[in-house]
């Protein structure tokens, strides 16, 4: 059975966080993230990097491990960073269309460490768009384990301007 508000929850939190980065002033890009280690180009560019690691995984498609580290992300290369909000538009409707598929939840899947099941990696997906690892921040239920890092959600609108 497809858990039709996960995939809601998915799209939304694709939503949120494509809509603050087209929100967020391209002069802007190199000032800090209330996340003191992270630019908004940074995180532009890791937002680009998991939604297509996040379409990837949603169909099984094997990504390319350089995608990982890649400088920039292949969807952002060459392009001018006026154009990166529209490029993350473009590519967080498939990001959400691959996890509407009953077979997105189903499984086990990975996105670059050891499998797990499926539905727990589309709520880690819904639940941690981006990292943060800032101290005195709660730990997230079934966040990351193998990096003891701690996730929240830096992209609330109005807050990367």
């Amino acid at each position: 059975m497809l858990p039709a508000t996960k995939v809601e929850q998915l799209a939304q939190s694709i939503d949120l966080v494509v809509g603050a980065v087209r929100g967020a002033p391209v002069d802007r890009y190199h000032n800090p993230t209330p996340c003191s280690a992270w630019t908004v180009k940074d995180l532009v560019h890791h937002i680009a990097m998991m939604l297509l690691v996040t379409r990837n995984v949603g169909t099984r498609t094997a990504s390319d491990p350089s995608l990982l580290t890649a400088d920039p992300v292949p969807l952002l290369a060459g392009r001018p960073e006026s154009e990166w909000a529209l490029l993350l538009v473009g590519a967080a409707e498939p990001a959400a269309k691959a996890w509407s598929e009953p077979a997105a939840w189903e499984g086990e899947a990975g996105l670059g460490g050891p499998p797990m099941p499926a539905t727990a990696l589309g709520e880690i997906l819904i639940a941690r768009p981006t990292p943060c690892q800032e101290p005195g921040l709660p730990r997230m239920k079934n966040a990351d384990r193998s990096s003891g890092g701690r996730w929240f959600l830096i992209f609330i609108p109005g807050r990367l301007e």
